[in-house]
C-alpha cells in the first residue's frame, strides 16, 4: 500500500507528560477525578524498576478547553510532578474497526518527522507526537498519503 486516499481529519490537541511514582501518580488521577477533567487518551509505562512514564491528552474527545489545560497544569504544579506540555495531532475521521490505520499514519510520517509516540484514546482517537506539529500537519492534510520507502 504506497498510496492511500486522506479521509482523515486533524485537530492539535495539548498533552502533558511526566514521570512519577505511583503514590504520587494515583493522587494526579484523583485531582484530575474530582476536578471533573476527563482524560480522552492516557499512556502509562514504567520498567521493572522505575517511575511511570505517563502521557495524558485532557478534554473530551471533541472539545479540549483552556480550563481543562490550565487545572491539569495546576494539579501537577500543586503536586511537584515536573512536567512537560507541548502539541500533540488527533487523528479522526475514520472508522473505527478500519484495519491499517497505524501502517498508513506511520508509514506517511516517519522518514519526514520524528514520530515520538503514537497513542490511541477514547473513541479510537489517535494522537501522534512529532517533533514537527507543522511539518506532520502538511503531510497529514495531503489528499493523498504517501508512504515513505525504507
Amino acid at each position: 500500500m504506497d498510496t492511500i486516499k486522506n479521509e482523515f481529519q486533524t485537530q492539535r490537541y495539548r498533552q502533558f507528560t511526566f514521570e512519577t511514582n505511583d503514590p504520587m501518580l494515583s493522587e494526579f488521577l484523583n485531582e484530575v477525578a474530582m476536578n471533573n477533567i476527563n482524560i480522552t487518551a492516557y499512556l502509562q509505562h514504567r520498567e521493572i524498576i522505575g517511575p511511570n512514564f505517563v502521557q495524558v491528552v485532557v478534554g473530551t474527545p471533541t472539545t479540549q478547553t483552556e480550563r481543562d489545560i490550565n487545572l491539569t497544569r495546576r494539579i501537577l504544579k500543586l503536586l511537584g510532578i515536573k512536567f512537560c506540555e507541548y502539541d500533540v495531532i488527533k487523528v479522526f475521521g475514520f472508522p473505527p474497526v478500519t484495519p491499517g490505520i497505524l501502517n498508513t499514519l506511520y508509514g506517511a510520517l516517519w522518514c519526514k518527522v520524528k514520530v515520538r509516540s503514537m497513542v490511541i484514546g477514547e473513541e479510537t482517537l489517535i494522537y501522534i507526537d512529532v517533533d514537527d506539529i507543522d511539518q506532520a500537519l502538511r503531510i497529514l492534510r495531503q489528499p493523498t498519503l504517501r508512504r515513505c520507502n525504507p
